[in-house]
């Protein structure tokens, strides 16, 4: 056989073998769309990723803690926080080695260019507290940066977990730590529940004292306050409540409507949300300036103003907070709060900024703020 015969031979098999690799192969999927990862995010956008998520950037901090409580802090590259306080060593402690301690708050960007300066390509971002500006958003877009909204905490905090778990190509490692934090928060979350007997008669009001609003019915703490004591008093007000926190009850407005809502039924408990870092001191002073006090709220018992701190009733700790709305509208949950956030800065690396978890309030008989006292009725 001549050399040109036994090459044109070779060349013809090879080109069998790939039909027959070809017509093997009709139907089915390509490598990358196997790998493609999909789901819809709590802004409600269909995300679609090539394959598992190499690293992302932290927009707030809610993601990052998640994300440690995951196991996947290695994965962290920067955490930005909102506008107020940079808190880089206390993530840098809690094990997020790859932060860096001078990154810009990302309230001031409005252009991409820190991300795209520094190969950022997926961004995590709450979509309610604190989000990006629109400005942010477009000019991440246009340089095909990847947005992720997850929030990280109240109704969704497992759905939002379990999609951060996906987007990581489901690492065994992570699906454990889902599963056995799943297992603490809803066990403390049905428990605490399942004392409680919430009734239409009971009404509370809950401020964020940061801003001297009141939280309407579709708020993430009225949720639970709801599931534990009773109706929102802001239900049933002249108002029209669609955000999450109303400011039209506050200032010179309907304070009269705050007494009573039908002209017998009193409001029996008033909850304040603190900020992070607030001790009593603290929250006293943001009382007596704090446009609250002036409404007519006379009718309240001595021991019906509470105060709670934020760190427990934002994200992954809101389990604690559960337990401490409920000690508040005289549950007996069989927990100490106190052990409770020892038990998860032991389990996860995040101690808690400030000892207290809870205050009551007390006041003479004139109505005049005399103390704020730690509370925990374990």
């Amino acid at each position: 056989m001549s050399r040109t015969t036994i090459i044109a031979v070779t060349i013809i098999a090879v080109i069998a073998v790939a039909a027959i690799a070809i017509w093997g192969t009709q139907g089915s999927q390509s490598p990358d769309e196997e790998s493609t990862i999909e789901f819809v995010d709590s802004g409600g956008n269909t995300i679609k990723l090539n394959g598992p998520v190499d690293s992302v950037v932290s927009i707030n901090t809610l993601p990052a803690i998640a994300m440690k409580i995951l196991d996947l802090q290695d994965k962290v590259d920067e955490i930005l926080f909102y506008k107020t306080e940079n808190r880089y060593q206390y993530f840098h402690d809690a094990g997020f080695n790859n932060i860096s301690s001078d990154t810009p708050f990302y309230s001031t960007l409005t252009t991409a260019d820190y991300f795209v300066e520094n190969n950022m390509k997926v961004l995590l971002a709450p979509t309610t507290a604190s989000p990006l500006s629109a400005t942010l958003e477009n000019s991440c877009k246009e340089y095909g940066i990847t947005i992720i909204k997850l929030d990280c905490f109240g109704e969704t905090m497992i759905e939002d977990m379990e999609k951060l778990v996906k987007m990581f190509g489901n690492p065994e490692k992570s699906v454990k730590a889902l599963n056995d934090y799943k297992a603490l928060r809803n066990g403390v979350i049905d428990d605490v529940l399942s004392k409680c007997s919430p009734s239409d008669d009971n009404l509370f009001l809950f401020e964020m004292m940061g801003i001297s609003a009141f939280y309407n019915e579709n708020g993430e703490l009225s949720k639970a306050v709801e599931k534990i004591y009773g109706k929102n008093a802001v239900r049933f007000m002249d108002l029209t409540p669609t955000e999450k926190v109303t400011t039209t009850a506050k200032g010179d407005g309907p304070k009269e409507s705050l007494t009573v809502i039908d002209g017998k039924t009193p409001i029996t408990i008033l909850f304040l949300r603190a900020s992070a870092g607030d001790d009593a001191d603290t929250i006293a002073s943001k009382w007596n300036s704090n446009v609250v006090k002036d409404y007519n709220l006379s009718y309240l018992k001595d021991d019906s103003v509470f105060c709670i701190d934020s760190e427990i009733v934002t994200g992954t700790m809101d389990y604690i907070g559960y337990v401490a709305m409920a000690q508040a509208c005289g549950v007996d949950t069989g927990y100490s709060l106190t052990e409770l956030a020892s038990q998860y800065e032991e389990l996860y690396g995040f101690p808690k900024e400030i000892e207290n978890n809870l205050w009551q309030l007390q006041f003479d008989t004139d109505g005049k703020l005399i103390a704020v006292v730690d509370y925990d009725a374990a």
